[in-house]
């Protein structure tokens, strides 16, 4: 195996990628990941703790790449349709992506639980501040407050995004905002 590897790191998340998408969280084994990748196990320890830190790092991006879109909607001139629209796309891209790895996983390490609720909350945030733009601006009336209406929405995308009947345009005719 070669001395120095050029971008360890980025190959080992991109085949861990690949690995826990499928094989999941149980089937993804460091010493097949590095084999896959032809490097030796120490590599791996060089970049990461273990196993549930490369997953950690995994989730990260995931969810870094989740807000970006999600913010590049935001700064935009879009539609409320159109920005809700964009939102709910990207939370079923990463819910139908990652829900069914960790369905799978019998004990999700409490990190990764924590984790998940923390950037729940950050979207109840981003929904949050949608809302309390259009009430302000006269555009829409809400029967509830922004704040209890956005965790509603958070949880409706999230739990609704990786059902293959119910489309963004089903939802939208649900949200009737007065």
């Amino acid at each position: 195996m070669p001395d120095k590897i050029e971008n360890a790191r980025e190959i080992l998340l991109e085949h861990g990628r690949t690995l826990l998408l499928k094989n999941g969280y149980a089937g993804l084994k460091v010493r097949a990941l590095t084999g896959q990748c032809g490097m030796a196990c120490g590599t791996f320890y060089c970049y990461f703790q273990n196993k549930d830190d490369l997953v950690f790092q995994l989730m990260e991006i995931g969810w870094k790449s989740l807000f970006e879109k999600i913010g590049s909607a935001m700064d935009s001139g879009l539609s409320l349709h159109d920005k809700l629209a964009v939102t709910y796309r990207e939370i079923n891209t990463r819910e139908r992506t990652y829900r069914t790895v960790f369905a799978k996983t019998p004990a999700v390490p409490g990190r990764f639980s924590d984790y998940y609720l923390k950037n729940m909350e950050r979207l109840d945030r981003i929904f949050e501040n949608i809302l309390t733009a259009e009430v302000r601006s006269g555009n829409i009336t809400l029967p509830v407050s922004p704040r209890k209406t956005a965790h509603v929405m958070t949880r409706f995308f999230v739990s609704t995004g990786t059902d293959p009947e119910i489309d963004f345009e089903d939802l939208w005719r649900l949200m009737k905002f007065g």
